[in-house]
């Protein structure tokens, strides 16, 4: 089996996706967090970091860049990615795309969240955030199978809409607090059995 190393900051952000996938289907990697002093050095390797950006896995010592072809990867090795099913495959890739322009319309308010910026988080709030729940949750939820998750059973993509909630359900509740449906989901996902052990102990970050 290749070997495996996820870099990161130290942090959920855009890693905790693929550190669940990896987790769910029990494949060894390691989870290399980057602390913000070390990472002035790291970003100019370019043998680890060819594109000076996090994160980075490492197959075998060979890098793969850019978050979203790196959870499609990983979504394709840990078959969570809809399998040799195209019509579920196209679905998926539909549902993620759809959770990810959510998430890029609402990214003045996440960096506001975090601390970044000049905006007012309570402007960014009522003119960013809260528009693009109307605009998208109706879409999203539109979108959640049955089985209460995305595809016919876990898929990547419900791992990446889980830390999108999470992260707001931590910075305003009072809105993610309405949709029950997304609650529900974030349960489910932290009931699955091959992934007691991570949520048990991974670490507390700010984002």
């Amino acid at each position: 089996m290749p070997q495996y190393e996820l870099i990161y900051f130290n942090a959920a952000g855009r890693a905790e996706p693929i550190r669940l996938c990896f987790h769910y289907a029990n494949i060894p990697f390691k989870d290399t967090r980057v602390e913000v002093n070390e990472w002035a050095e790291l970003k100019h390797d370019r043998k680890k970091v060819p594109f000076g950006l996090l994160p980075v896995l490492l197959v075998d010592d060979k890098p793969l860049c850019e978050s979203h072809a790196i959870i499609r990867y990983v979504a394709k090795l840990t078959d969570l990615d809809g399998g040799s099913n195209t019509d579920e495959v196209a679905h998926l890739d539909q549902c993620y795309e759809l959770c990810r322009s959510f998430h890029e319309a609402t990214r003045a308010y996440f960096l506001a969240c975090r601390g970044y910026g000049h905006e007012d988080k309570t402007k960014l709030l009522d003119n960013v955030f809260v528009p693009n729940v109307e605009k998208y949750f109706g879409h999203i939820r539109s979108q959640l199978r049955p089985s209460g998750f995305f595809g016919n059973t876990v898929t990547y993509v419900d791992f990446a809409w889980f830390r999108i909630i999470e992260f707001y359900n931590q910075h305003n509740p009072e809105v993610i607090q309405n949709h029950p449906e997304f609650l529900g989901h974030g349960r489910r996902i932290r009931d699955i059995p091959q992934l007691q052990n991570y949520f048990k102990n991974r670490p507390e970050t700010a984002f």
